[in-house]
């Protein structure tokens, strides 16, 4: 199975021109080794208004990027080992517990706890 993997600057510059030369998704897949999918996905969730006499939406690279690295930034990230975690862990290693002992008590009691590795 491929990794996953972010548009890159370069590609969405690309798929700028692309799009103002009037090409296909399908063909800006294939010219970037990427799914129809992807292509189609990011035009829609990064088209700006013309601020031109033309109506309609068109698609900016910079402005797409700047939305991704926004989205990156404020993604909301789960962080398992907080300072209650922390707190516990020191607790029971204090009482001489082994860490299997630690994580098999915290899964026991359905307690947020890191593994034993």
């Amino acid at each position: 199975m491929k990794k996953y993997k972010r548009l890159t600057f370069y590609e969405r510059c690309k798929i700028q021109v692309m799009d103002e030369q009037g090409c296909e998704q399908k063909d800006m897949a294939k010219a970037l080794g990427r799914a129809a999918s992807t292509i189609s996905r990011e035009i829609k969730r990064n088209k700006t208004p013309r601020r031109t006499r033309v109506r309609g939406w068109f698609y900016q690279g910079d402005y797409a990027q700047d939305n991704a690295d926004m989205r990156k930034k404020n993604k909301v990230h789960f962080v398992k080992f907080t300072t209650e975690v922390e707190l516990f862990i020191r607790e029971k290693i204090n009482l001489k517990w082994s860490p299997e002992q630690i994580a098999g008590y915290a899964t026991v009691n359905d307690m947020a706890c890191v593994s034993h590795e």
